[in-house]
């Protein structure tokens, strides 16, 4: 209990700073520590470039898992959900095809909630290809 409440007062000091390095190195040992909680906690610049960074091109996988978590988490939905499809759709043989429908089911979910707090026709677009991915899935 007496070590949860120190690296919780290090973190408050930790993330006031401005050393975006710092910031990189923290957020890796919070991942490698397993303390993915407190990292999905933490409201940073930093670390929302360094989620920009992973939702690029080819994300870590690990970093992506995280995302979608931490984007649910939030409230973002949207988000959530589009990286929930990226992962699902991801080349290679990290996931097989069990994993891909369980990241298309919970992108449907999370595209879902976001449909439903704005309303938005891409959204509604965007869900509809969602569903369409995961039946094309789930016939296989």
């Amino acid at each position: 209990q007496q070590n949860r409440e120190k690296l919780a007062l290090v973190l408050q000091h930790s993330l006031g700073g401005d050393d975006e390095l710092f910031h990189v190195a923290l957020y890796d040992w919070l991942i490698n520590a397993g303390e993915v909680d407190r990292l999905l906690e933490i409201r940073s610049l930093y670390l929302e470039d360094l989620k920009r960074g992973a939702v690029s091109g080819d994300g870590n996988v690990g970093i992506m898992d995280l995302l979608w978590k931490y984007y649910e988490k939030t409230g973002d939905f949207a988000a959530a959900a589009q990286i929930l499809c990226k992962l699902a759709e991801r080349r290679g043989r990290d996931y097989d095809l069990q994993h891909r429908i369980e990241y298309l089911s919970r992108a449907v979910v999370s595209a879902k909630s976001s449909n439903v707090r704005t309303g938005a026709s891409a959204e509604g677009e965007f869900l509809h290809e969602l569903e369409e991915k995961l039946e094309r899935s789930e016939e296989r």
